[in-house]
């Protein structure tokens, strides 16, 4: 257990060169540690393989986890989750089956787009793919047309099971209103977690899903901030700009 202290006005004035990982690593699992209190253990992502996985990584894309799951359900149905089964069907019927997650033409796309990479480069092999090391199979994966950074580092953490920052929208969000970082582009968010939180897989799975989950119950876009187990170490809410009762 680290222990609590508010030294988050030092990171943020001082800025994570002058204040140090050390310190920011440590704020940074207080806060795991309370909402993991709050919300327990995610055990994210939900699949029974690790091609699922990543298809689930892909549909996830601008909906919620329930319509992606329907049409996982559906790809399921028509013996759809498979790479090799992808690139023969006609790409209509993947669209049916993603109808539920909203884009559904753009990601039969690019499911069909990622199923032909594992089966042109790697024979069918999901695992061969996953086998590369990070630095390879991201940039392999943000050559496929439909694979942002997100998906990529996503799929990289919970399919490939590989240590990687996913900086999500819920995750910048809170990071910016607890005023550990004004950063709002992608990579620049994720290297400012890579610094601040260790590279220990599990944790930043847990991690990952926890900021998802407080960013979807808690801090919103309009935010509950008074019943926020962060809202000590906050700035947001320090300066009057959250929910008070």
């Amino acid at each position: 257990m680290f222990k609590e202290c508010c030294f988050n006005r030092q990171v943020v004035d001082a800025g994570l060169e002058e204040a140090g990982v050390d310190g920011l690593e440590s704020l940074l699992m207080v806060c795991y540690e309370r909402l993991l209190r709050r919300y327990g253990r995610q055990g994210w992502w939900p699949g029974e393989s690790r091609f699922e996985v990543m298809v689930g990584a892909i549909l996830t894309q601008r909906t919620n986890w329930r319509n992606a799951e329907r049409s996982i359900a559906l790809l399921k149905d028509r013996g759809l989750m498979d790479p090799k089964a992808l690139t023969r069907v006609d790409l209509g019927e993947v669209e049916e089956a993603l109808k539920p997650t909203g884009l559904y033409r753009e990601k039969a796309v690019y499911l069909k787009n990622m199923a032909s990479l594992i089966v042109n480069d790697f024979n069918g092999d999901v695992d061969g793919l996953l086998r590369l090391p990070s630095d390879s199979l991201r940039r392999i994966l943000l050559s496929v047309k439909g694979v942002g950074p997100e998906t990529a580092d996503s799929i990289i953490l919970y399919a490939a099971e590989k240590p990687e920052c996913v900086a999500d929208a819920y995750t910048t969000r809170i990071l910016n209103r607890l005023g550990l970082t004004r950063e709002r582009r992608y990579d620049s968010v994720k290297r400012f977690l890579q610094k601040a939180l260790p590279e220990k897989l599990e944790v930043l799975k847990e991690f990952h899903a926890l900021m998802v989950r407080h960013g979807k119950e808690m801090c919103k876009v309009k935010p509950k901030c008074e019943d926020c187990p962060l809202n000590d170490l906050c700035l947001y809410f320090e300066a009057g700009d959250g929910e008070k009762a």
